[in-house]
């Protein structure tokens, strides 16, 4: 039973609001239809249960008052009052709101901050202030008259105040601007300013500079910037070329004099001597995870840190700026689970603590763990931090709160199921009408699906109470479904018998939009804006062997989906700053291997000759630390990928374009796009991965959406064609096919230039892959499996997470409909197991294998590729095999419309990189002119290519 309740889906739109209300409840208790026991399964295959703690409750978060169906969005901070009854929750999430479908509403476009008071049973919503762009930082002063939020890329401090603490808040002037002339440091990056802290006096505010790698001083008296001091041991201590202070993005002051700040991406705090006339890097010190946020002991003269890529919180002495050691987040008490699962000993499961609270009396600290949709609640009271219990959840708490008598935690998350998306038919044609029951609706696009919460959570004080939750949150997140002997069995049977795995990414269909027109399994026609006609390959891949209709995918889009596409997890960072890089224009797309555009696997000067738009800076992110990289369960750095799992077991890997930085551009001709690049020796690319670059073929194009999958796969052919005549394919391919992105219309190539032909030549490709390795010496021992990295540019009857999932190849069952609730980790698992290497972390282990895909009967397998009519008449074709021409009869078919079309309805739109653009309005467009209308009459001969 899902405890969050079915809400109306549309959202209406009016003007903009300040939305000062009567305290009266406005939420929908979500606990009263739900018992405590009932759980969520969400798509990463972990479940739910915020209302198992006695008493707890859950609400829904509104964005304001005067539309109940507008849901906050990606809170990231809440901050409760002294007196307990009243709390300030900060949504930063992804912002833009559409009052029609089709019409973005500029006035409802915003983020917010809520004021709520929570002296009744049901919390009230007092006041919404919408906000132009926010980020991490909230500080209130002592007498909590005023409020200093960071305004993320807008590169400032905005100020609010009221005129005693039961006032409305008020924007008090413009924001201090904190003066970097819109830049951060890197390549087409803009600033960001993050975390905030007053000192004691309340005078000086610090500001967190994270994409300028600094921090700057106000004085809050008279608004001015005193000064800016750069972290980075370069321009702070001397040391050029030397990697630290980058990514600074929270911080606390320790005294009147001093202040801690973390560097995310070089993991370390930086200590600080502050004075109104300028800063002093007083000491540097390295901690194990990536830092977050950070609390301040003074009883105890502690500081403590939550730490990402590890499953502790690092303690510090602040005497002596030294480390002391690391608090566990898991309990001693789950020790036999861990033991039973293979865990001991490991240091990073993936679960990361991302922010603390600790209580008035200091007796107890609380850790929000985001991937583990848990409270860990730890014991001060000894000299060394110890885990006395879990608390459940909704999912991806990211900070919370205990009230003054430490009776009650107020926690906010930042993620619920999204649920169906069909509304994100943009037309009036094929049941996408106001009197259907597929209706054309306003935000549909999955981030405006997905909302934020707030959980009351009464801190239980009965031990057993607390060794119970504690154990049903581990089986939330690692559930003790062992394997049955037959299951045992085959996956037994498939590491002695497949040899190889190729693993092939495509990027962000949803499977209504591709399989809905299948006769078989959960699909709706209507959806379907893909078909057979544009898919064939697809569809016979599916109906052949298995159709996985109940596939959801982990990621919601690009910037995530690859990140779990590849390592099972997410970062703290990419957390954080996804919704401004997808609704304000700003963060950076730091989840493929750069940070702040910057190719961090290449140093000095390979990456100036890579990208000639570098500055020859020694201090531009020296080294090759990956902000947003995972690391191993044994904490080796950066290793947390699939790749990285097969290489420490030995395994062979060979890289076709994951990872891969281009820098194309019109100007550039460093990686200019070659049909035949390996004999004209033109590289594609080059790797943004230190252990992917001696793996990697350069001559694999990566993401360019101008640039035919079948140009790919013919460089994927050649080199297989040579490893076929050595007789050693590599054990595990990494293949990606980036096509059906769609793009690029007006510099495609070879006619492949509207989103049909597009998706076709994508389906073609990976047709042709199949085919050539079912008729190549390695057809009995090697597995295909296919999936896209997220499904935001589609619309699903069932959820917006749902996608197509594909596995082929020897010893998969024919014929057979699958609709078990496997995702993204099922598939990484299932490799894993395949392959006889590790689950790269807690989540990957826990996500059940896919075993209801094999059949160890099936030992022989075909595939026969045939191209889609949209193809066949393009400059393309004239490359195509001779099967392309005799596999069936059929005439070429015209898309609905031309290339000039389609780049007149794109133009402006940045194509060069995934989801740069704005993704809402793209799949407005590619709904309107792909199926609304009457389609065209073009004849196709075979009814196995009509659509149904």
């Amino acid at each position: 039973m899902r405890f969050v309740p079915s809400y109306a889906r549309p959202l209406l739109r009016s003007a903009a609001v300040f939305a000062c209300l009567a305290a009266t409840p406005i939420f929908a208790r979500e606990s009263a239809t739900a018992p405590a026991s009932s759980a969520t399964l969400i798509s990463s295959g972990q479940r739910l249960m915020p209302l198992a703690t006695p008493g707890s409750a859950f609400w829904r978060l509104p964005a304001d008052g005067t539309h109940p169906d507008l849901a906050l969005h990606g809170a990231t901070r809440i901050l409760l009052a002294a007196s307990g009854n009243e709390a300030l929750v900060l949504g930063s999430g992804y912002k833009n709101v559409d009052e029609a479908p089709g019409k973005t509403d500029q006035k409802l476009s915003n983020q917010h901050l809520l004021r709520l008071q929570l002296s009744s049973q049901v919390p009230a919503l007092a006041q919404s202030l919408p906000l132009f762009d926010s980020f991490e930082g909230m500080a209130l002063s002592a007498d909590e008259r005023t409020l200093y939020l960071s305004t993320g890329v807008k590169d400032g401090v905005l100020v609010l105040q009221r005129t005693d603490a039961r006032a409305p808040w008020r924007i008090a002037g413009p924001s201090i601007a904190l003066g970097h002339q819109g830049k951060g440091l890197g390549i087409g990056v803009k600033p960001l300013a993050a975390g905030l802290a007053l000192d004691p006096s309340g005078h000086y505010l610090l500001v967190c500079n994270t994409f300028d790698d600094s921090v700057s001083l106000i004085d809050t008296y008279s608004r001015r910037v005193l000064w800016e001091q750069d972290l980075r041991p370069g321009p702070s201590q001397g040391q050029s070329g030397v990697a630290g202070g980058e990514y600074p993005l929270t911080l606390v002051w320790t005294d009147a004099a001093h202040a801690i700040v973390s560097s995310l991406r070089d993991r370390e705090l930086i200590l600080l001597k502050v004075a109104p006339d300028g800063a002093q890097v007083l000491r540097r010190l390295a901690v194990p995870g990536n830092p977050g946020r950070l609390l301040v002991d003074e009883a105890r003269k502690r500081l403590y840190v939550a730490q990402d890529n590890r499953d502790s919180i690092a303690v510090i002495d602040l005497a002596d700026f030294q480390m002391l050691g690391e608090a566990p987040l898991l309990p001693a008490k789950l020790a036999p689970e861990l033991q039973a699962a293979g865990f001991v000993g490991a240091k990073n499961l993936g679960w990361s603590a991302n922010s603390l609270a600790m209580s008035r009396d200091g007796k107890r600290l609380y850790a929000s763990i985001g991937r583990m949709n848990a409270v860990a609640l730890l014991d001060l009271s000894r000299d060394r931090p110890e885990s006395l219990a879990l608390l459940p959840t909704a999912w991806s708490p990211q900070d919370l709160a205990v009230s003054a008598d430490a009776q009650t935690l107020w926690v906010v998350n930042n993620k619920t199921m999204p649920g169906p998306n069909t509304g994100l038919c943009y037309g009036r044609f094929r049941g996408c009408l106001d009197t259907s029951p597929v209706q054309a609706r306003a935000n549909q696009y999955i981030l405006q699906k997905v909302d934020s919460g707030l959980q009351k959570i009464p801190l239980p004080q009965d031990p057993k109470i607390l060794d119970r939750l504690t154990r049903e949150t581990w089986q939330n997140n690692h559930p003790a479904i062992p394997l049955t002997p037959q299951e045992q069995a085959t996956l037994a049977f498939l590491r002695q018998h497949v040899h190889h795995v190729i693993y092939v990414i495509k990027e962000n269909r949803s499977y209504d939009q591709i399989f809905g027109d299948l006769p078989r399994g959960n699909g709706d026609p209507k959806l379907a804006e893909f078909p057979r006609r544009t898919t064939p390959n697809q569809h016979r891949a599916a109906e052949q062997y298995v159709l996985l209709d109940n596939f959801l995918v982990t990621g919601e889009v690009s910037g995530n989906g690859w990140a779990w596409s590849t390592a099972g997890r997410e970062s703290y960072l990419s957390v954080k700053t996804l919704p401004l890089s997808y609704s304000n224009g700003g963060g950076a797309y730091d989840w493929e291997g750069s940070n702040r555009g910057i190719n961090v696997a290449l140093t000095g000067a390979a990456r100036r000759a890579a990208d000639p738009r570098l500055p020859e800076d020694p201090d531009l992110l020296p080294g090759t630390a990956d902000a947003a990289a995972p690391d191993a369960m044994d904490g080796a750095r950066q290793k947390g990928y699939l790749w990285s799992a097969a290489l420490r077991k030995g395994v062979t890997v060979r890289n076709y374009g994951f990872f891969l930085s281009l820098y194309h551009r019109a100007e550039d001709t460093t990686y200019k796009a070659s049909r035949h690049a390996f004999a004209e020796q033109k590289p594609q690319g080059v790797s943004a991965n230190p252990e992917l670059a001696p793996l990697t073929d350069v001559y694999y194009r990566g993401f360019d959406s101008a640039y035919p999958d079948f140009w790919r796969f013919k460089e994927w052919e050649r080199e297989f064609s040579a490893y076929e005549k050595q007789g050693q394919l590599p054990q595990l391919s990494l293949v990606r096919l980036p096509g059906d992105h769609t793009g690029s219309f007006k510099e495609a190539m070879d006619g492949i230039d509207t989103p049909e032909r597009q998706v076709a030549d994508n389906d073609y490709a990976l047709g042709l892959l199949l085919e050539r390795v079912a008729h190549s010496r390695f057809a009995k021992d090697t597995l295909i499996f296919v999936l896209e990295d997220d499904a935001q540019d589609g619309p699903d009857h069932v959820d917006a997470h749902r996608s197509i999932a594909l596995v082929v190849g020897p010893y998969v069952a024919r014929g057979r409909v699958v609709s078990a609730p496997y995702n993204t980790l099922s598939m990484l698992r299932t490799m894993t197991e395949i392959l006889g290497i590790s689950p790269m972390n807690g989540l990957v282990a826990a996500a059940r294998p896919m075993v209801e895909v094999f059949d160890t009967q099936q030992t022989q397998w075909n595939f026969d590729a045939c191209p889609s009519p949209y193809i066949l008449g393009t400059a393309l074709a004239e490359h195509f095999p001779a099967s392309a021409k005799t596999c069936a009869t059929q005439t070429a078919q015209a898309p609905r419309h031309d290339r000039l079309y389609w780049a007149k309805a794109t133009a402006g739109m940045d194509f060069r990189t995934e989801d740069r653009l704005d993704t809402t309005r793209y799949n407005r467009i590619l709904w309107s002119g792909l199926m609304d209308g009457p389609y065209p009459s073009a004849q196709v001969a075979t009814a196995s290519m009509r659509e149904d």
